[in-house]
């Protein structure tokens, strides 16, 4: 027969179920826990050592030094929608174009009267681009020095023609100043290098008639290769995004998940560019003649990593911080050292966890480990606590942690259970690493809850009692408390400690539980219409609130990577990518049959031109189809489209214009690249070089004779050949083969045009900012693009019918990541909605009472409110961190909530609510109290991080969990004190302590 142990009057009782099992097998359920902990993290560390060398085997010359494991998961997409378009037309950019990001690295010359012109910065520029080129994984260096300069001279031998070469082909020094002022000229114009020299130095070289309004420089490098003052120059890199071929990734990830073979060349990517950045800063690192600037999104997504991994470093600091809180509360080495166990152990089944599945650690997961550590040492100081406050009680350890675990079997589950909820929320928002914080969370709160249940006990065994206990008693102490102070009776009841401000051994009146009752009771009116208030006030806030996340924010301002953005984009404009990108309806013949057809045409066209042939009908019919079917190839391949070049023209020069407007949505766009640069000064230069040339050519700047076609003999070979008739289209197809001609190969237009000439791209450059404000902008693109230009904005079928030439699209890693920081407000809406109906529907069951479901969403919305409520109030932007910390509180909030109401039911079934709320603040309020102390260290570690999301987690747990605090001992007794004031007869039921 199973021994009993005494309730709070001394009566023995059978112990539940739940405790029978939890204490007789304690030692095989404690060792059970442990051995799945190491289980699961031994499992997860395997997987994540052989992904690791899956990674590696994908570098062409393996590392000198074996990498750590690839434990953090760096892929752009996985924060995006699968489904997101401008996802989707990101990786047909990859498939069409280079691949490649830009960094953008910028000095500035301010002694050299010539500027970035003098030798001593062009040498410097020669030099640091000849040796970035050079570096593994640049695929090119546009620099002043570089830069193709379009010009009209000598091509070739007494011929005179279009010239495409470097700006500088050899060593600064040799150029004399007429050389150098030359080039100046061509790049900022003759007015900037006017202002910067003077202008007689300009006349001297150009002609005291020279008008200067026909030297206009060259508008696709000014202010984004250097500024039109000539004192701050940039070299724009472009950094290759390395893509295994399939075979490679066959080779390396044959037998592995589907998902190893995304992140796999995702962290390939990263890391390779990572390699890169750090060979062009040790470059740079030998030019120290100039303070060096640097940007771009390779820079941050490097610096998300570095901070992500420096955060998990914050894990051992709260264990320290949490530890020297615990040794002050309780002054034992036990009840120290079993929490920081409990905490340790449920990090380690978390993180298995997510390895073991397949996952890895992000930006935000890497926050998980300190939710899961408040989480758990929550659990465990209740327990330490009821035990320290139970043991002067008892001389038989059996009945002590028997009694224990009854007191706290039920809120316990009850706080694991809702705060689990709270976690698991957030995977029903739509980003993905946001989800993945809700379920490692949330595992981590259930292996947390399932450790302490198991582990605790078994520690707690080990402990001796105190040596003031009476040998062969099996009763309580203070057993002549009057019934009113008692907390229950009857199976799995807890039992009622003699109160202890410090230890076993200091018994004392606990007067403040009776001055905090008093205090609340008296001024119960102005507690609850101050809630009521603050609640109505905060909600009328949170309706004003704006989402907006800025990329600037999330590090310090004393950061390297963020002062130097500022410092590019005052003085170069924005160093972050905008696509925009054209697509015209698909060619359906390959390009073999598209030689065969032109081969035909040709041939059928110059039989036409000959007098001595004649064509029969069906030959005639046939040139009539060929020549429908060449006019539908051209129409489809945009780049060369006339219709569409003027059409891009025009709507590149609309978004130029207006970005020059401050009060415009669009002043964050900047510099502007695209094939229609190229052609405007492939056609200025062409005609004499006059600005009014300075555009895409149309079908008057094809001589009349050339529209003709003409049938050449050759008198050598005793062949006629024809030449073709010129239109506008020929004339582009021709500017770009001499620019591709004469550009060196990095320079051609892979990037800007597709290979089919179906796809036409615009890159922008766009400053930092505010979402709200780079969403204007996206808004204010596609306006302008539906009313102004719809014929560059179709759909399939108008694409396709020809009643639009080519459909738009945006994207670029900073559209992708704006868009990406604005669903943080769904994520709001809905997981905070899910956690609160969940949680109040699990109270409203427990407690078998709807009214006290309904008070319990006063101490558990107030905290989280305020703080949201300010925001709104004050006009501050939302971060999008402060989503997630909402709706993580309120699973911490409701924490305190569960064991203030089961206190307080169970005392309301034997006493008046005044003697229950006293029992409850005696019973539960040091634990309330000391967790709160523990959480709040916890978070708070958090607001040390150099990465804002984390530290706006941090500020905000914290502060929030400091008002649940409040609200419990405050808020929550008030409203209490309403409820039926009748002589305790089952005036509320909760659930029992199975």
């Amino acid at each position: 027969m199973e021994r009993a142990f005494p309730n709070s009057d001394g009566a023995l009782m059978k112990p539940s179920n739940t405790i029978l099992v939890l204490y007789r097998f304690r030692w095989p359920l404690a060792l059970l826990a442990l051995a799945v902990t190491f289980f699961l993290m031994n499992t997860g560390m395997g997987q994540v050592g052989a992904f690791s060398d899956r990674v590696t085997s994908l570098r062409s010359v393996p590392p000198e030094v074996s990498p750590p494991p690839r434990m953090f998961d760096p892929r752009t997409d996985i924060w995006f929608d699968p489904e997101d378009s401008g996802l989707k037309t990101f990786y047909e950019v990859e498939d069409k174009f280079i691949a490649e990001d830009i960094v953008v690295i910028a000095f500035e010359e301010t002694e050299d009267p010539w500027g970035v012109f003098g030798t001593k910065a062009l040498t410097t520029i020669a030099e640091l681009s000849s040796a970035i080129e050079k570096v593994p994984g640049v695929r090119n260096v546009r620099s002043l020095t570089t830069n193709p300069w379009i010009r009209f001279g000598e091509a070739g031998p007494g011929e005179e023609g279009l010239i495409v070469g470097d700006l500088f082909e050899r060593d600064p020094n040799s150029y004399s100043e007429d050389e150098r002022l030359e080039r100046m000229i061509a790049i900022v114009g003759a007015e900037n290098a006017a202002n910067r020299i003077g202008e007689e130095r300009v006349k001297a070289l150009l002609g005291s008639s020279a008008d200067f309004s026909n030297y206009i420089g060259e508008p696709r490098l000014l202010d984004a290769v250097v500024n039109a003052e000539a004192s701050t120059t940039a070299l724009m890199i472009s950094i290759l995004r390395p893509r295994p071929s399939p075979d490679e990734l066959d080779s390396a990830f044959a037998d592995a998940p589907p998902r190893e073979r995304d992140v796999g060349p995702a962290i390939h990517v990263m890391e390779t560019q990572a390699e890169t950045v750090g060979a062009i800063e040790r470059i740079l690192a030998e030019h120290p003649e100039y303070a060096f600037h640097s940007a771009g999104i390779p820079l941050f997504e490097r610096e998300f990593f570095r901070v992500g991994q420096s955060d998990m470093a914050y894990v051992g600091l709260m264990f320290v911080a949490i530890g020297l809180i615990l040794s002050l509360i309780f002054r034992r080495v036990g009840a120290v050292a079993v929490p920081l166990l409990i905490v340790f152990m449920s990090i380690m089944a978390m993180v298995g966890t997510i390895f073991t599945l397949g996952d890895l650690l992000n930006n935000l997961t890497a926050a998980a480990p300190v939710m899961v550590t408040a989480v758990g040492i929550a659990d465990a100081v209740h327990l330490i606590t009821s035990y320290y406050l139970l043991r002067p009680q008892y001389d038989d350890k059996h009945a002590l942690i028997s009694a224990v675990l009854a007191k706290n079997a039920l809120p316990v589950f009850l706080t694991s259970l809702t705060t689990s909820i709270g976690f698991f929320s957030l995977m029903t928002g739509e980003i993905i690493p946001i989800q993945m914080l809700g379920y490692a969370a949330g595992v981590g709160t259930i292996s947390a809850y399932l450790l302490s249940m198991t582990v605790i006990p078994a520690m707690l065994s080990l402990l001796p009692l105190s040596k003031s206990q009476a040998p062969k008693s099996q009763a309580p102490k203070n057993k002549e408390r009057s019934s009113a102070e008692n907390t229950g009776s009857g199976a799995g009841e807890e039992l009622k400690p003699a109160e202890a401000t410090r230890g076993d051994e200091q018994n004392a009146s606990p007067l403040w539980a009776d001055r905090l009752v008093a205090l609340v009771l008296r001024h119960r009116v102005p507690f609850i219409s101050g809630a009521v208030l603050t609640i109505a006030l905060s909600i009328f806030g949170m309706s004003r609130i704006e989402m907006s996340s800025d990329m600037r924010m999330m590090f310090p301002a004393d950061n390297r990577i963020i002062s130097d953005v500022h410092w590019i984009e005052a003085r170069l404009g924005g160093a972050s990518d905008l696509e925009i990108i054209f697509n015209g309806p698909p060619i359906d013949a390959n390009e073999e049959q598209l030689r065969q057809s032109a081969a035909r045409l040709e041939e059928l066209e110059l039989r036409q031109l000959s007098s001595e042939s004649t064509m029969s009908s069906t030959e005639r019919a046939e040139l009539r189809t060929l020549r429908a079917q060449r006019d539908e190839v051209r129409r489809r391949r945009i780049a060369t489209s006339q219709r569409f070049l003027e059409q891009i023209d025009g709507f590149q020069t609309r978004l130029q214009e207006e970005a020059k407007n401050p009060e415009s949505p669009l002043r964050v766009l900047s510099n502007f690249d695209s094939a229609i640069a190229v052609l405007r000064k492939m056609h200025q230069v062409q005609n004499e070089n006059e600005a009014n040339y300075y555009r895409v050519p149309d079908e008057n700047d094809v001589p009349e004779q050339a529209r003709r076609p003409v049938v050449q003999y050759d008198d050598i070979l005793e062949e006629s050949s024809l030449i073709p008739g010129q239109d506008a289209s020929t004339l582009v197809s021709q500017y770009y083969l001499q620019y591709e001609n004469g550009a060196k190969p990095a320079e051609n237009l892979s990037t800007l045009v597709s290979s089919d000439r179906q796809s036409f791209r615009i890159q922008v450059r766009t400053r930092t900012a505010a979402t709200s404000v780079l969403l204007a902008a996206f808004d204010r693109i596609r306006e302008i693009l539906s009313t102004e230009f719809p014929e560059l904005d179709g759909n399939e079928a108008t694409v396709e019918s020809g009643e639009a030439y080519a459909s738009a699209t945006l994207t670029g890693k900073q559209y992708l990541f704006t868009n990406m920081f604005q669903s943080f407000s769904n994520t709001l809406i809905v997981s905070l909605t899910t956690a609160l109906i969940a949680i109040t529907l699990v109270i409203a069951v427990v407690y078998r009472s709807i009214w006290i479901a309904l008070i319990s969403l006063v101490p558990n919305v107030l905290p989280i409110v305020i703080p949201l409520g300010f925001f709104g109030l004050v006009g501050k932007p939302l971060d999008g961190p402060a989503v997630i910390v909402a709706t993580v509180a309120l699973g911490v909030c409701v924490d305190d909530t569960i064991h203030f109401l089961t206190k307080f039911t169970r005392s309301r079934l034997t006493m008046n609510i005044e003697d229950a709320l006293r029992a409850t603040f005696r019973e539960v309020g040091p634990a309330l109290t000391w967790t709160t102390m523990v959480l709040v260290a916890g978070f708070g570690v958090l607001s040390l991080s150099t990465f804002r999301p984390n530290m706006l987690i941090g500020v905000l747990g914290a502060i929030i969990v400091a008002l649940a605090w409040a609200a419990d001992f405050l808020v929550t007794p008030a409203i209490l004190s309403y409820l039926d004031r009748s002589e305790p007869e089952q005036v509320l039921q909760p659930q029992p302590a199975e």
